[in-house]
């Protein structure tokens, strides 16, 4: 079977969907987005406080993967080394 878009989707049809879905988020213009994340932000803060309303407690959000984790700590690690060498950089230059 030669590999196309067809097949692929047929393979995995939940990549096709997303490949989809992405297609059209993209031609969306930023107003259009940004539309489109206030309202599931706002669908998101009603659903929450249905859940408060209802004496359901709180929802807890999954911890993060420690890979995750890690990768934001060196992240961070890194900005904080680029923002002290501007820092020092710029008390240089004056």
């Amino acid at each position: 079977m030669p590999f196309t878009s067809e097949n692929a989707a047929r393979l995995n049809p939940k990549a096709a969907l997303l490949d989809n879905d992405l297609a059209a988020l993209r031609g969306l213009s930023l107003d259009e987005r940004g539309r489109l994340i206030e309202s599931a932000c706002r669908t998101a803060a009603e659903i929450l406080a249905g859940r408060l309303q209802c004496g359901l407690p709180d929802e807890q959000p999954a911890p993060w993967p420690a890979s995750t984790v890690e990768f934001l700590k060196r992240h961070a690690s890194g900005q904080r080394e680029t923002s002290a060498q501007r820092e020092s950089s710029a008390q240089r230059e004056t």
